[in-house]
């Protein structure tokens, strides 16, 4: 658990720190070569701490310390277990194991779908590399564009004396 949160903490510091420099950043500013293998050599590191570190420390956290693995049944739903009532255990729900379907889906006595934590474990990790790479294409085309934004908002409407130009340029 310290580990995936410790993971999650670094990673937002790095990528809000990411983009408080893009926003500080002068567009069109020319970069050393210094300055470009320390740019690359820290997305290298932002992507080995999305895609290697964080999911691998998720992945141990579930099997260790939560119990997700392929000998436990059912749905976790972790702390949700408070809004339950202590009453409810039946075929859909177990408030002592705290899942949902614990002996599996039953479709009217036609069958069963044994769901296992492990299931849910990997859901998760999967979600994590999507919503990453949802949040790499987002950052990346935000970096694109942050000149043009610039660009529309210095077009002057007012000539030097105040008054409104005729003419645009």
């Amino acid at each position: 658990m310290i580990a995936f949160l410790a993971s999650s903490a670094l990673l937002a510091l790095l990528v809000g720190g990411a983009v408080q420099y893009g926003k500080r950043r002068t567009v069109g500013t020319p970069m050393t070569w210094a300055e470009a293998m320390i740019a690359a050599l820290f997305v290298f590191g932002v992507f080995f701490l999305a895609y290697g570190i964080l999911p691998d420390a998720w992945l141990r956290w579930a099997d260790g310390g939560l119990r997700w693995r392929s000998d436990a049944k059912g749905i976790p739903i972790g702390p949700l277990r408070h809004l339950m009532n202590k009453s409810w255990n039946n075929h859909w729900y177990s408030y002592e194991k705290n899942t949902l379907w614990p002996t599996g889906v039953t479709f009217f006595g036609r069958g069963r779908v044994t769901i296992v934590k492990e299931h849910a474990r990997d859901f998760v990790a999967a979600n994590i590399y999507i919503v990453f790479l949802a949040i790499q294409l987002k950052l990346w085309g935000a970096w694109q564009k942050r000149g043009k934004k610039l660009a529309s908002s210095e077009v002057e409407t007012t000539s030097a004396f105040g008054r409104p130009l005729v003419r645009q340029a």
